[in-house]
């Protein structure tokens, strides 16, 4: 079974989206501006294609996954789970939401990643409007350093969508409890290169 390192979890995500083929049916176009389809696709279905490119992931990994769907409503009330084979152990926990805002993530779903116990904590969720980034960031990270039962060893992705006039992409944040988070990432969609926080190029 292959162990689980950040980076390379990272670029298969990326791939995983990527080989998906299926991100113009995210995407509009309105006067000469690029952004995220808030209507239809943009929302349950992009959930769907989300847990698809995880449980891929997993899988090949060699992971057990489960996750909430029509058997299992709401298993363990996370999304989806990767378990170890040999020994039934948590390894990935992921949560995504398509709609409600960023109060309600912190008091559901990032809640719940609080109080699960797994090595990595994935949370996706749609900030169509990044300049709260920063703020939500240190809101979250607050959460984690306070938390009595988080270790110190648990990594939280923090993923987002953002867009602007001309771009649309994907921002990456890893959180560790007590720690100097590493600069923020963007991978944008449309040359399909990421850029770390400071570079100003990643917007054209």
């Amino acid at each position: 079974m292959n162990e689980l390192e950040e980076d390379k979890l990272w670029k298969e995500i990326l791939k995983g989206y990527n080989e998906s083929r299926i991100w113009k049916d995210f995407v509009e176009e309105k006067g000469g501006k690029i952004k995220w389809n808030k209507k239809g696709k943009s929302g349950e279905e992009w959930t769907i294609m989300t847990k698809e490119v995880f449980k891929k992931i997993g899988k090949n990994k060699g992971y057990k996954i489960r996750e909430t769907n029509e058997k299992n409503k709401e298993f363990m009330a996370l999304d989806q789970v990767w378990f170890n084979k040999e020994n039934d152990e948590a390894v990935l926990a992921l949560e995504t939401e398509n709609s409600a805002g960023f109060q309600a993530i912190v008091e559901d779903e990032f809640r719940k990643l609080l109080n699960f116990k797994s090595d990595y904590k994935i949370l996706i969720w749609y900030n169509y409007d990044d300049k709260d980034e920063e703020d939500n960031l240190e809101k979250f990270q607050k959460k984690i350093n306070g938390h009595p039962k988080v270790l110190k060893d648990e990594k939280f992705f923090i993923i987002s969508l953002w867009n602007d006039e001309k771009v649309v992409g994907i921002t990456k944040s890893i959180l560790k409890k007590d720690k100097a988070r590493k600069k923020t990432t963007h991978w944008n969609i449309n040359n399909e290169r990421e850029y770390e926080d400071d570079e100003e190029k990643h917007r054209s």
